[in-house]
């Protein structure tokens, strides 16, 4: 379990946003060059209610196409399973 900071996120996120500047530029895990395999990253999304950490898991053999699913991310505080509603797609 990743430690946490008193606002329930944690720690890395927390640290994340303090060297962004503001909370909607926060990113982590986003890679400066993308290979082969999966990766995933997390990023900042605004619900229309708030900021909420969100990752962005990305699979690409190398052609043409890729796919990727979005969920709420664990860095993220306060969440039960039933918070989960991940989003799936392809992208080419």
């Amino acid at each position: 379990m990743p430690k946490r900071a008193a606002s329930g996120r944690t720690v890395a996120l927390e640290e994340a946003i303090a060297q962004a500047g503001d909370e909607r530029s926060a990113t982590l895990g986003l890679p400066t060059e993308i290979e082969p395999g999966q990766f995933t990253f997390t990023f900042m999304f605004d619900t229309g209610d708030g900021v909420s950490a969100q990752d962005i898991t990305f699979t690409w053999d190398g052609g043409r196409w890729a796919t990727w699913s979005q969920d709420l991310s664990e860095h993220e505080g306060d969440l039960s399973p039933g918070s989960s509603a991940p989003a799936y797609g392809w992208c080419s």
